[in-house]
């Protein structure tokens, strides 16, 4: 196949909230890494604040069959109100109702300092604060086999199926009467293969149109790789480091690796990327210095 007919050949599709997890985890890469962070840059190392956030969460001690039954219910806006939970059959039961009231408590405790962090330091709230109690209990729990257990960030997801869970029925193909002709049968052979290949790509298709509807796209090209790198790396930029978008370009033109860009396609893949994770656009002007401060 030429690169012409591959370049038309469907490409695959992700939710959207694959998607955003793919450009969160690019994003928690680089926040850990914090590659632009000085000692005058005002505020401290990513990986030193989350470690802080957790250590702030461990204080507050909880069953784990708390933890594993407790999590955020997240408002229509994308936000926590500091409260609500989703419904948790185990610790809603009558037997176990009064003997987890503290528990659960202390686990909203954690949970409005996660939110606090994600706040300071401008995350996705709706996805952003399920990734950090996630990674936050798999810190802890990892804490108890392993002292030095470092905190990490890791982006999740939970997987989503196309509605009406489609089933493709490969269609038989057309029969033929036997000849003892080898080459004549190997080449009925290539036939049914097509026809049944055929069968299932128009079913596919079908379905494709359907998930496209539902809110799957296809994977880009330039979705990965060093373009995913490169978005992350400028979101950094401009959430973390407080740069402008014109000092995001003269610092990537100062790095030889870094290919060459121009302010209005920094500005555009931004653009890109905060509609993509739902984080709003800042009002204030963008500072190298200040703010996130602190855990």
């Amino acid at each position: 196949m030429d690169r012409r007919a591959r370049k038309r050949q469907p490409r695959s599709l992700i939710h959207r909230s694959e998607r955003r997890a793919i450009l969160r985890g690019a994003l928690y890469k680089v926040l850990i890494e914090d590659p632009d962070w000085t000692r005058t840059s005002g505020r401290p190392r990513f990986a030193e604040a989350l470690g802080t956030c957790f250590d702030r969460c461990r204080a507050w001690s909880f069953p784990q069959e708390v933890a594993a039954s407790v999590l955020p219910r997240v408002g229509v806006d994308g936000r926590w109100d500091g409260h609500a939970f989703v419904p948790m059959p185990w610790a809603q039961s009558e037997k176990n109702r009064r003997g987890t009231e503290r528990g659960v408590e202390a686990a909203r405790n954690v949970l409005r300092e996660v939110q606090t962090f994600v706040r300071r330091w401008e995350l996705p709230e709706r996805d952003s604060l399920f990734d950090l109690w996630r990674s936050y209990r798999r810190w802890d729990l990892g804490r108890r086999e392993n002292p030095n257990c470092v905190p990490v960030l890791v982006a999740g997801w939970f997987p989503e199926s196309p509605s009406g869970k489609p089933v493709i029925r490969p269609e038989s193909s057309s029969s033929f009467r036997y000849y003892p002709d080898r080459a004549g049968l190997r080449k009925r052979v290539r036939q049914a293969q097509q026809e049944v290949e055929a069968s299932i790509v128009r079913q596919a298709d079908a379905f494709d149109a359907q998930a496209r509807r539902e809110g799957w796209t296809p994977i880009a090209p330039k979705s990965v790789g060093k373009e995913l790198e490169k978005g992350a790396r400028r979101l950094y930029r401009h959430l973390t480091c407080r740069m402008t978008y014109e000092e995001i370009t003269q610092r990537e033109s100062l790095v030889q690796r870094e290919e060459f860009s121009d302010t209005d396609a920094v500005r555009e893949m931004l653009r890109k990327w905060r509609s993509t994770l739902g984080i709003e656009g800042s009002s204030k002007k963008r500072k190298s210095k200040g703010e996130p401060e602190g855990g």
